[in-house]
């Protein structure tokens, strides 16, 4: 396995601070707005903060020379155990726990704002993580996102096992109809959100291109570059709002 990108560490950081800032909202309901260069930014702009982007694109760095030759056993096994820990015992911690606040909350006479997380098929689909496959909220609204996270896990070792026999033109490709993917209206993020790793995916097999000493500063530019396209095409991000 590959050492860690402590270039993209900052990154990292900085896109979940952007899923914090998101979900900031005044408390008259209006979007927050920064002002850079003499524009005014909002928040919404930034969208999810392109955390599947960014999952992509490090994904390919870890996993990419494992699978680009075979889809082996051994590989596919060691991977879906990485990956079922990275996510899952959290979540279900997270999910046992809004339970037992939803019922201390229904004792005490508290009714909850919204309860439709909470029937049978939600706690079902929720304990399963395809929540976000059927367009269900679960106990835990927030595990949306990691259940388009085992998506992208389920589809990485084939999606790299086919890329390497693509041209080497495929990432370019990828990256412009994720962007036309982006500007699609949709009631689910399962699309956009997989679509969004595709191009992490894409950034990286682009920069891998490249060969030397300017290997970092190109991979640099090819994972800016979703970005880029997102703000020169007016498009907002990967996410489909939530009433």
């Amino acid at each position: 396995m590959k050492a860690d990108l402590p270039r993209f560490t900052g990154l990292r950081g900085i896109a979940a601070l952007l899923v914090l800032f998101f979900h900031v909202r005044t408390p008259v309901g209006t979007e927050l707005n920064i002002r850079c260069c003499g524009s005014i930014f909002s928040i919404r702009l930034f969208g999810s903060g392109y955390i599947f982007v960014l999952s992509g694109f490090i994904l390919s760095h870890v996993y990419a020379e494992q699978f680009s030759e075979s889809l082996s056993s051994t590989n596919l096994r060691a991977f879906s155990v990485a990956r079922f820990s990275r996510i899952y015992p959290l979540h279900f911690v997270t999910t046992i726990l809004m339970l037992l606040a939803y019922g201390i909350a229904l004792r005490v006479g508290v009714t909850p704002t919204d309860g439709s997380g909470y029937s049978p098929t939600s706690l079902i689909l929720g304990l399963l993580l395809v929540q976000e496959w059927f367009g269900v909220v679960a106990p835990n609204p927030g595990s949306w996102s990691i259940s388009i996270e085992l998506l992208n896990y389920i589809a990485f070792p084939f999606l790299i096992f086919i890329s390497t026999r693509l041209p080497r033109y495929w990432p370019a490709l990828a990256i412009i109809l994720g962007t036309a993917i982006a500007a699609l209206p949709a009631s689910t993020n399962v699309l956009h959100g997989v679509a969004e790793f595709v191009m992490g995916c894409a950034a990286y097999a682009a920069s891998k291109q490249y060969k030397g000493a300017v290997s970092w500063p190109v991979s640099g530019v090819f994972f800016a570059l979703p970005f880029l396209v997102f703000y020169v095409s007016n498009i907002r991000g990967f996410w489909a709002p939530r009433t």
